[in-house]
């Protein structure tokens, strides 16, 4: 097993400033999402210090942006590995919408299901055991890579699914995991996992 695997999700991008899913769509990081990245960068460059270290990240531009801008600050420079299986789970006709949007455009659709709840409900969008499924493919991989550490960049409702897996939570504790775009999550042995707040950058 690798030594320690690092989970981190994409910077804040302009859908998510309007409040719109993202999905399998894609949007650009805002000023403040490449700003995260590089706080990312920082607080990664000093946990993996200067062993040689592996970024996989989803293959959505979000991801892609800010695993680069990690990369960049890391003493190896590793090159990124795109992997699908670490992707946002697909929302289908509800991906790039609003909430509101989709209540007019698809009313009571998701009626009786909370916000945790529904977005493995979309009428046409991928099913918890979909993602699950990949997720756990993904870990496999990371499990099993030389690399003194593996740092993984995704997506919120993915990661959720990924610190479920890893702590053995069932679906009502991963479904309210929080996604914050300012945090790590290290993933150590037998379930357990470390929320790291991320670094300031020093001033210029």
């Amino acid at each position: 097993m690798t030594a320690m695997i690092y989970l981190v999700r994409h910077g804040q991008t302009i859908f998510n400033a309007e409040g719109r899913l993202q999905g399998q769509l894609d949007s650009a990081l805002t000023p403040l999402g490449v700003l995260q990245a590089h706080r990312y960068g920082a607080t990664l460059r000093r946990l993996t210090g200067t062993g040689p270290c592996a970024i996989v990240c989803s293959p959505l531009g979000r991801a892609v942006q800010t695993a680069s801008l990690i990369a960049q600050a890391l003493p190896t420079a590793p090159q990124l590995r795109l992997d699908p299986d670490w992707m946002e789970i697909s929302m289908g006709q509800w991906d790039g919408h609003t909430n509101a949007e989709i209540e007019a455009h698809w009313p009571g659709q998701r009626a009786g299901l909370t916000p945790d709840h529904w977005h493995f409900h979309a009428p046409d969008g991928e099913r918890f055991a979909q993602i699950t499924a990949r997720v756990n493919r993904g870990l496999d991989a990371a499990r099993t890579d030389p690399s003194a550490a593996v740092i993984i960049v995704s997506h919120g409702i993915t990661l959720r699914v990924a610190r479920g897996v890893w702590a053995g939570l069932d679906f009502e504790q991963l479904a309210g995991l929080a996604v914050p775009q300012d945090q790590v999550f290290a993933l150590g042995p037998a379930g357990q996992i470390t929320n790291i707040a991320v670094d300031p950058l020093p001033a210029p």
